[in-house]
Order: structure tokens, then C-alpha cells, then sequence
């Protein structure tokens, strides 16, 4: 077994960054924490903190999740495979979901199927 040899220091100290106001977005800081620093050092931590900016964030993160993963075939709100309903795609984001995890009738998704359709998550974003 080898040994690694470093000159590497580790210090505590105190950095400076945005706060957050909410009592759910620890996660989020940290990822955009991280990314600062890993792009441009621990001089200067900046990013945007509104809870537009932490909507927008949470999206990209889901999207890049997606593109990377191998969900296409499973329904976005129960992640079941299974086939029970209509299956429905988002012409925006790409995710498939289940008619009846929708709460549409097989009429309505029959509708939806005929044209071009945005899920809820694309939807609220498209209005922002």
C-alpha cells in the first residue's frame, strides 16, 4: 500500500455568502456553495438567493438529473414502470407521466395526446 505525501493545511475560518431565508433550501445552498468555490475559490461566494432564483436552481438540478439518468420509461409522479392509464409526455421537459397519477380521465388524455402539452412543472415555470 503506498503513501501519499502532501503539504496540503486545512484552517477554519469563516466565509461569506448568501443567506438563506427559508427553511428548506439547506441543500440547494450547499450545492451552490460548492459549485462557487469550486469555480472560482473561496474568494468570492456569490450567487443569486430570491425564491425565483432557488425555483429556477431546483429546476435546472432536476433537468440535469434527468438528462443523465435513465428515467424515460418510468411515470414522473408515482416512478412506476407499470402501465395503468394513458401514458402522457411533456413536450417541454421530456418526462412521461401516468393519466390516472394526473387525475385525468381517459377522455382528457385522449384529448391532450392530439396536440402539444406542457406538465405542471413546466407550466408554472413558463408563467414566472
Amino acid at each position: 500500500m503506498g503513501v501519499l505525501e502532501t503539504d496540503l493545511q486545512f484552517k477554519s475560518g469563516i466565509i461569506e455568502h448568501p443567506k438563506q431565508s427559508d427553511g428548506f433550501s439547506c441543500g440547494l445552498f450547499v450545492m451552490k456553495i460548492a459549485e462557487s468555490v469550486l469555480n472560482n475559490g473561496f474568494g468570492n461566494i456569490s450567487f443569486r438567493s430570491t425564491l425565483n432564483d432557488l425555483a429556477q436552481y431546483r429546476h435546472d438540478i432536476a433537468e440535469k438529473i434527468l438528462e443523465f439518468s435513465d428515467m424515460k420509461d418510468v411515470c414522473s409522479i408515482c416512478g412506476s414502470a407499470i402501465s395503468h392509464g394513458t401514458w402522457l409526455g411533456c413536450d417541454e421537459c421530456n418526462r412521461w407521466y401516468h393519466s390516472d397519477c394526473l387525475g385525468y380521465s381517459r377522455k382528457k388524455a385522449n384529448e391532450i395526446i392530439k396536440k402539444c402539452w406542457s406538465c405542471l412543472l413546466c407550466t408554472s415555470l413558463s408563467t414566472k
